[in-house]
């Protein structure tokens, strides 16, 4: 038998091993797309890159990372928005992570034998698979990293005494908690540390302090921020408590075979059994396992605030501790048998151990890789990125239909009917999965609205009321088949096939006659086609529904408009501006309609809401000057005179706001500012005859009254 032996040899070979494994796990992440977080840090680095003064700010859609901030600014500047660089550095820093966490192992005393095995367990967990699967965990590897060597740091100066490598280590740690703030197990295990190996639990006290103080800055400087409170605040500690059992039971029945879902009350039995284990080793045993095993307890009592769908992402840093604690089960294992089998068993037995826990979590990962597609599917989706969407979901069943759930198989009709597709191919397999469940018949039978024989369509409505007839839940159903007969609508309304669309539409308001969305769709196709009558009743029903959209009440006040029904129409257009005041251009359209009706305050208070928030004002102004000539109109003079100097004031060079302004300064006797006025329309426009003759009129006028007045002193 040939011995493994500490050299530098042994450890270039192990990385070699490593990045092949890392390749033949992870390789398939280059063609991820993006995914929950994802597109937030994405747009927050964007925008920073925009404007730097965004890097750090409360105004981040993602605030309280600033380690995060930072790299993805850079990734950004090199990358922009293309996830697939991403996913290959959040890749090399997990594999960098692993070598790092086994150097650890070893020099913290583990066996080498151990310490190798614990770093290649990690590499391939599959209980924190999201953690390497998702680009904004990228936080994760960085923060266990720096993590580790404060603790490596910690670890010499207890030996050496040289306070340098405190102060390193200190610092260290603060950034590994400005990364993730679930680093600062750091803290109290490197006083565990301290306590056990050398009896100075004193010397961790600025650790401690980092620990403490670095967490409560994130939460003053960040309070909306989940990350910068999941260390802080606890509601329930009973529940707490219940999911950190869960939680360990997960990091136990995940850690090398899939187990994809919430934590289940079973997990929380195997979470209470994994820690009265663990405590035993804590309690009984001196070694690394020791060690290890409380450093697992201790980096998941960060997260116990946190209850999440999808919380594997947590045992990232847990499972640092919990390999080491697997890979030494395996070690006494092997050493236990090896005293009744021979020397020859232990190497034989360790290939077998670890090629069989390669292969499941090898197996498990390619899995787990499935339900990634499936998950950004569903954040696309979320996100109205549907065609993306239909992409993923269809990769994800080409992969493996068994494991995507039924309403991954829903999701995509839903997405793929609103780009034509039936998905046919896809739902078939989905109905062959799940025989019984009644929504994929329903939405299989809608696809028939994508041909083009309308006897498929009576057949289609025929299979969708015998099924409706059938269920106990005919609501959820109505309510899926309308939306999929929407995204029809939508379909063959964006190809302009006004007659189909205007069908799929009604079909889905014939399943759920109050759809919004569908009332909204015919609206918009019989506005299309001219129908106005038609669209103004729908966009009427849709507004019952969906009182605060304001772009239906913009949009049937245009139509209103249409039918010259300008008083309904300015109505609209005020429950408009009432929920969305901050766009100059429906304010524009409600001071356009009061001066129509010859309501004049009402007109120049719009127009004034348009001025405060128009960066163009030009149009504006010129409204402003109509309003003007309505005031001069309808003999409210002095209101007409103020409003035509603050429009001859904001443009300058507009001839007829100076003209009417001096024809009314004549008209009220101001002969002297009515030619100022008007000399500006002839030095602007000197072919202008009406002006020049209203000009020689009033200097003459001026004249005259100069004349007067100086007759009058004289004969004083």
């Amino acid at each position: 038998m040939v011995a493994l032996r500490d050299t530098r040899t042994t450890w270039l070979a192990y990385a070699l091993v490593l990045a092949l494994l890392a390749v033949v796990a992870y390789g398939g992440l280059a063609s991820q797309a993006l995914d929950t977080d994802d597109f937030e840090y994405l747009r927050d680095a964007n925008a920073a890159n925009q404007d730097l003064s965004l890097l750090f700010s409360t105004d981040r859609e993602l605030p309280g990372r600033p380690i995060a901030e930072v790299i993805f600014l850079l990734g950004h500047k090199l990358w922009g928005q293309d996830p697939t660089p991403y996913h290959l550095l959040l890749v090399s820093l997990h594999l960098l992570t692993s070598l790092l966490l086994a150097q650890t192992f070893r020099r913290l005393g583990a066996n080498l034998e151990i310490s190798l095995a614990g770093g290649l367990l990690f590499l391939l967990n599959v209980a924190h698979l999201r953690a390497v699967q998702w680009i904004a965990c990228l936080v994760y590897p960085l923060a266990l990293s720096l993590a580790l060597v404060a603790i490596l740091l910690f670890m010499r100066y207890l030996a050496s005494e040289r306070r340098l490598l405190l102060v390193a280590a200190a610092l260290l740690q603060t950034v590994a908690i400005f990364a993730h703030a679930g680093s600062i197990c750091a803290a109290p295990f490197c006083l565990y540390l301290a306590w056990r190996r050398y009896q100075r639990p004193g010397a961790a006290a600025p650790l401690l302090a980092v620990a403490i103080l670095v967490p409560g800055l994130l939460h003053f400087l960040y309070p909306q921020a989940p990350q910068a409170r999941e260390t802080l605040s606890i509601a329930d500690p009973i529940a707490a408590f219940g999911l950190f059992l869960g939680y360990m039971g997960r990091c136990l029945d995940s850690a090398h075979w899939l187990v994809a879902s919430e934590i289940q009350p079973w997990e929380m039995i195997v979470g209470a059994v994994v820690l009265l284990g663990l405590g035993w080793l804590v309690v009984r045993r001196t070694g690394p396992e020791a060690d290890w095993g409380l450093f697992a307890l201790l980096a998941l009592m960060p997260f116990v605030a946190r209850e999440t769908v999808e919380p594997s992402r947590f045992f990232y840093l847990s499972s640092a501790g919990s390999s080491l604690v697997l890979a030494w089960l395996l070690h006494t294992g092997i050493v236990s048998l090896q005293h009744f089998v021979g020397a020859w068993f232990r190497p034989l037995a360790w290939g077998i151990a670890l090629s069989g826990l390669v292969a499941t979590s090898l197996f498990s990962l390619h899995k787990a890789e499935t339900l990634a597609y499936y998950s950004s599917g569903r954040s696309y989706d979320a996100r109205l990125q549907h065609q993306q969407a239909l992409k993923l979901y269809k990769k994800a069943i080409a992969r493996d239909p068994n494991l995507i759930p039924i309403d991954g198989y829903a999701r995509m009709a839903v997405a793929g009917y609103r780009y034509g597709d039936t998905c046919q191919i896809e739902l078939n397999r989905g109905i062959s999965i799940y025989p019984n469940i009644a929504a994929l018949y329903v939405l299989a039978s809608i696809g028939e609205y994508l041909q083009t024989d309308p006897a498929r369509y009576q057949r289609a409505d025929a299979v969708v009321n015998a099924v409706l007839e059938k269920t106990s839940k005919p609501a959820e159903l109505q309510r899926q088949g309308a939306v999929a007969l929407q995204h029809i609508g939508l379909y063959y309304a964006e190809k302009g096939q006004s007659k189909r669309a205007v069908k799929a539409f009604e079909r889905a308001l014939d399943l759920r006659p109050d759809y919004e969305l569908a009332l909204g769709g015919l609206a918009e196709v019989y506005k299309r086609r001219g129908q106005t009558a038609q669209a103004i009743d729908y966009y009427r029903r849709f507004l019952q529904a969906r009182p605060n959209m304001a772009i239906g009440h913009f949009s049937l006040a245009n139509l209103l408009i249409k039918k010259k029904d300008l008083p309904a129409a300015i109505t609209a257009i005020e429950r408009g501006v009432a929920l969305e005041a901050h766009h100059p251009g429906p304010w524009f359209k409600l001071a356009q309609l009061h001066r129509a009706v010859k309501h004049p305050a009402e007109a120049e208070n719009a127009i004034r809401k348009a001025l405060a928030s128009a960066s163009n004002k030009r149009e504006y102004w010129i409204e402003c000057g109509h309003i003007a000539y309505l005031y001069h109109n309808l003999g409210q003079l002095q209101k007409a005179l103020a409003l035509y100097k603050e429009v001859t004031k904001a443009i300058p060079a507009y001839p007829s706001a100076h003209f009417n302004l001096g024809l009314l300064q004549y008209r009220e006797g101001r002969y002297a500012e009515a030619v100022d006025s008007l000399r500006q329309v002839v030095q602007l426009s000197p072919e202008d005859e009406e002006a020049q003759r209203v000009l020689a009129l009033a200097t003459a006028r001026m004249e005259n009254a100069v004349s007067a007045l100086v007759a009058s002193v004289n004969e004083g």
